[in-house]
């Protein structure tokens, strides 16, 4: 079965509507470093294109161009784990906020140089949801 967008609905990801790249890059990049909501979604991307090894030990091991830096894979997988436990748990339950307002300007600070990552598996979520769209679209100039 394949999913569709409902009748009369853009088909088109917001993302794909910026004129250029780098306007877009830089769209995503002020809303990770502004918005908390923008930088945990970030996080969670980012995260998720980890090895399983690399996310359960905090490191970086593989040279393949996703993931957290050599770096950043301590401190921000650490980040990632919290944010998943404090989703699981209920709201009655929990914090107000995932993280702290330190961790939580931290993760602004340095989750926009992940931007290009977020991008891309973001669009690519959208392609493989509305994966007719996208072919009849592609040829388009």
């Amino acid at each position: 079965m394949t999913l569709r967008p409902p009748r009369g609905a853009h088909h088109e990801h917001p993302l794909k509507t910026f004129a250029n790249k780098p306007e877009r890059l830089a769209f995503v990049k002020v809303k990770i470093a502004t918005a908390p909501a923008w930088a945990l979604r970030a996080l969670e991307i980012v995260a998720a294109r980890q090895t399983t090894e690399e996310f359960g030990a905090e490191v970086t091991a593989e040279d393949n161009g996703v993931g957290f830096t050599g770096l950043d894979a301590g401190i921000l997988t650490s980040f990632a784990k919290q944010y998943e436990a404090w989703k699981i748990k209920p709201a009655s339950n929990r914090y107000p906020t995932p993280l702290s307002e330190k961790q939580m300007n931290l993760l602004m600070k340095k989750m926009g140089k992940y931007a290009k990552q977020v991008i891309a598996a973001e669009l690519a979520k959208f392609d493989e949801i509305y994966p007719v769209v996208h072919q009849k679209n592609k040829g388009v100039a």
